[in-house]
């Protein structure tokens, strides 16, 4: 990948600034670091506790799936992202009361697979966000088994598990030194 973008003139100013390298399992941010100094970097996960002791230090941004940001241990982290300024992403977010949940907590991104249906209530909320957000109640997050706080705890199980059989046990990784 390295070898890819420092082979476009002038990368350092004109394309490593447009590009979030997004790391999924901790063993890549010393090779990120190594290698690609010069880009942002992100961790895409879904665990709070797994962004926080693994990649915190490294990351200036996290996207995390929508169901662990409504959890309380979401909010935690949602309210450790804005006092630290942090950018917090949030995915898939499809449903339009989500939607309208994550424009509350003031997420800096909203990932969703609909753009055409987030670009106009965005544009609905910025005119009235007030009458617009109270369109629905927040008591859809009881509606769905997913926002349950052991069904989060269950994602959160098999997705370290899966990352862990695919890419090898998190460990934190060793502090890389920059050069001057």
């Amino acid at each position: 990948m390295h070898t890819a973008i420092s082979a476009q003139e002038d990368w350092e100013n004109t394309l490593a600034p447009r590009i979030l390298l997004g790391l999924w399992h901790p063993k890549f941010i010393e090779p990120a670091q190594r290698l690609m100094p010069t880009l942002r970097r992100a961790h895409i996960g879904q665990n709070p506790h797994i962004a926080r002791e693994y990649f915190w230090d490294s990351c200036e941004s996290f996207s995390i799936d929508f169901s662990s940001l409504s959890s309380a241990e979401g909010e935690k982290f949602r309210k450790e992202c804005k006092a630290s300024g942090k950018k917090l992403l949030v995915w898939t977010v499809n449903r339009r009361e989500e939607m309208i949940e994550a424009a509350r907590w003031g997420v800096d991104a909203i990932l969703t697979d609909v753009t055409s249906v987030w670009l106009e209530l965005r544009k609905q909320l910025q005119a009235d966000f007030e009458t617009t957000s109270k369109s629905n109640s927040r008591l859809f997050l009881w509606t769905r088994t997913t926002y349950y706080y052991p069904a989060r705890l269950l994602a959160w199980y098999n997705q370290r598990s899966s990352l862990e059989r695919v890419a090898g046990k998190f460990y934190v990784p060793p502090l890389v030194m920059a050069s001057a």
